[in-house]
């Protein structure tokens, strides 16, 4: 059931009369936000919980753009400032109300941590990202990716060396029905393999014999040894 509140609308509140959350866990990317601001402009409106009076969303936002005018800078694009006071202006959501603490502390988590538990289909964000950097490179950074990051991403795109990596590996143990492969690998790669294997039912067998470009139910060759 949906909480009974205000019709929605936005509103220009003076920075400095933007309450925080009394308690907010998440940890925030200042330099990427405020570059992003910078860019872009205040693209996302921080919410406000009237109930409560506070932020439940867009503190790192709020954030930056105080330090972007208490460091003197121009106002972003969707920033006003008070012809009187000289204030700068943020856009606040209203009329969304919590219907307890409890309840606008777990939306202000879940405002959070929703969008990154779906993850990314990494081939598509690879193809994209490779895109904005041929267009356009400085729009790359305000991705939260950087060139090192793309090059490792394409390099998962390209198809294994075979010989090289059973050079690596080196003859299974005599005792193995199937060979075991560890592979220790930053965050972002097992990430890929993750999104890989779930293109294949979750079934890792599957998914590593499509990289390898076979079938895993075609029978063992007659000339196979361990």
């Amino acid at each position: 059931m949906s909480t009974p509140t205000a019709e929605r609308r936005v509103e220009y509140m003076p920075l400095q009369a933007v309450e925080p959350a009394l308690r907010n866990p998440k940890l925030h990317a200042h330099h990427e936000i405020r570059a992003s601001i910078g860019r872009f402009g205040l693209a996302e409106v921080p919410l406000l919980d009237e109930r409560t009076g506070h932020l439940v969303a867009g503190h790192g936002r709020i954030d930056q753009l105080s330090a972007m005018r208490d460091d003197g800078e121009t106002p972003p694009d969707g920033v006003r400032v008070d012809p009187v006071t000289g204030d700068w202006l943020t856009p606040v959501i209203r009329g969304w109300s919590s219907r307890s603490d409890v309840e606008a502390e777990a939306y202000l988590v879940a405002s959070n941590n929703l969008s990154t538990l779906g993850g990314w289909d990494q081939h598509a964000l690879t193809t994209l990202l490779k895109e904005i950097a041929d267009e356009d490179d400085s729009l790359l950074a305000l991705t939260g990716w950087d060139g090192d990051d793309l090059a490792d991403m394409l390099k998962l795109l390209e198809p294994p060396d075979l010989d090289e990596l059973g050079e690596q590996l080196g003859d299974p143990d005599p005792a193995d029905n199937w060979p075991i492969i560890r592979v220790k690998v930053p965050k972002h790669v097992a990430a890929a393999w993750r999104s890989h294997v779930e293109t294949h039912d979750g079934d890792e067998s599957a998914a590593f014999a499509a990289l390898l470009e076979m079938d895993p139910g075609d029978p063992v060759p007659s000339d196979w040894q361990p």
